[in-house]
């Protein structure tokens, strides 16, 4: 079930959105420049030229987010055939372990920088698409990393191949507001992604949407949807 991507979008997780990602500046257009959203796409992680409308985004930050990865993969060392997936370091701390889930998650919420945030999941397909409970983590804005966990701990989900259903775990350990999940276009990049429909839910207006970025691990982003504009609300990531 596809969904139309809406002309305006705002951020208010920290102002707007820089560097490849969206932490300070203004959405108003659908289309993205240096500080607000105007007529640019993503590249490497600054925005530059190319509207999101001629696919410029989805494919410059696409573009950034492979050479970022193919630049963490040339220094790190090449796999051979048979052994562990290698973990992928993109400098500062970041640092995705195919083969660690803990300190993968730790990575995303604490040393991996919001340009680095936006550069993998761009650079993710959707994957698997999670199963059972997940534990859940805010990992931007700051403050709603240390609030979160006093109100929402993770999701639980229902799903086969081609998605299914979620509920959200709350912190006294009940389940509430159910989603719907199923792949569609990102807002964030147009590109396919897993998104959880909260339309069954109190709150029809909330609508996010997860990449798998490493067996296990999912890193996605929370959207308001209401009167033509999308209004980031944050970045989370799940693990099961």
């Amino acid at each position: 079930m596809t969904r139309v991507l809406s002309s305006q979008h705002r951020d208010i997780t920290t102002g707007d959105i820089t560097t490849g990602d969206i932490t300070t500046g203004d959405i108003t257009t659908g289309d993205i420049t240096t500080g607000d959203i105007t007529t640019g796409d993503i590249t490497t992680g600054d925005i530059t030229t190319g509207g999101t409308r001629a696919g410029g985004t989805r494919t410059g930050l696409r573009s950034g987010a492979l050479a970022l990865a193919a630049g963490a993969l040339l220094f790190g060392g090449a796999v051979s055939a048979g052994a562990q997936p290698a973990s992928v370091d993109f400098g500062g701390g970041c640092v995705l372990d195919p083969t660690d889930k803990v300190a993968t998650l730790a990575s995303l919420r604490t040393r991996c920088t919001p340009e680095q945030q936006a550069a993998i999941y761009s650079a993710a397909d959707p994957g698997a698409a999670p199963s059972g409970y997940t534990r859940g983590r805010v990992i931007r804005p700051g403050y709603g990393s240390d609030l979160a966990p006093m109100v929402w701990t993770g999701k639980t989900f229902a799903t086969g191949p081609d998605g299914g259903s979620l509920t959200n775990r709350l912190a006294d350990g009940t389940d509430a507001w159910p989603a719907e999940i199923y792949r569609a276009p990102s807002i964030a990049d147009g590109d396919p992604t897993w998104v959880l429909n909260y339309a069954p839910s109190p709150t029809p207006q909330v609508y996010d949407e997860i990449r798998e970025v490493v067996p296990g691990v999912w890193l996605g982003y929370s959207w308001w949807r209401e009167a033509g504009t999308d209004t980031l609300l944050l970045a989370f990531a799940l693990a099961n």
